[in-house]
């Protein structure tokens, strides 16, 4: 069960809002000591939009240097130039999974992705992960596209937001492709429907508590209520890492 799991990462920072390296080490050492095995770099958690190149650059090396080798990274490099995207993706050869984000792509439309999408990674052996959020971006990463684009690209899966059974079959029929999901409240729900992975964004909060297959879902829906509320954020991120003094969100 536990290598269902992936789990998108925080980055702390100090007080004076800088990367705090002492603290994201200390959650790097938890995330070793942990029974998961892959993990989101700079996604799903906003860090792709709201921190710097120099920054993102940065944690990639923290990361690379500190993280179990046995744990996979998944790295959004997330930015609008395409030369900036291209040199995050090869910044570091232990990484060999790329997601697309949505900033990525945002309102292009549908028939100039694969160009767009060959400018970005030509050149660059990387498999390719696709972030479906079509009522946010307004393009659908359809079966029928993503058949086009594997034809081209090495696209290893794509992760969704939106959770059916006729949904999550229609690329159930793709080969070679891997389907990630991503709700912490929908975690088995998912699975049971045909998703390969559930990408749980509450659990990166909670890993110093004993995560198994009995209480996985209890702990997600208890983060899960803390950080419904924006203002609730900050408080219960510290309460689930009470050593952790120095979070600035």
């Amino acid at each position: 069960m536990l290598n269902k799991i992936v789990i998108p990462v925080l980055v702390f920072f100090d007080e004076k809002k800088q990367i705090d390296i002492e603290i994201n080490k200390k959650y790097i050492d938890l995330l070793n000591k942990s029974r998961f095995k892959q993990i989101i770099l700079l996604g799903t958690t906003s860090e792709g939009v709201l921190i710097s190149l120099k920054e993102k650059e940065k944690l990639i090396k923290l990361y690379e240097k500190y993280l179990d080798k046995n744990i996979n990274i998944i790295l959004t490099p997330s930015l609008w130039a395409i030369e900036d995207f291209r040199n995050l993706a090869i910044l570091s050869d232990r990484i060999k999974d790329i997601l697309f984000l949505p900033n990525s792509y945002f309102n292009r439309k549908e028939n100039d992705m694969l160009t767009y999408m060959l400018k970005i990674f030509k050149g660059i052996n990387k498999n390719i992960y696709l972030y479906n959020l079509p009522k946010n971006t307004l393009v659908n990463f359809t079966p029928d596209i993503i058949v086009k684009l594997k034809a081209e690209l090495n696209i290893k899966g794509i992760k969704l937001s939106h959770l059916s059974n006729d949904y999550i079959i229609n690329y159930k029929n793709i080969d070679n492709f891997e389907i990630l999901y991503g709700s912490d409240k929908d975690i088995f729900k998912s699975l049971k429907l045909g998703a390969d992975k559930v990408v749980a964004q509450n659990l990166s909060a909670a890993l110093h508590l004993d995560i198994n297959e009995q209480n996985i879902q209890k702990i997600a829906n208890t983060i899960r209520s803390h950080v419904s509320n924006h203002n609730n954020k900050i408080q219960a991120l510290k309460s689930c890492l009470p050593n952790f003094n120095n979070i600035v969100l």
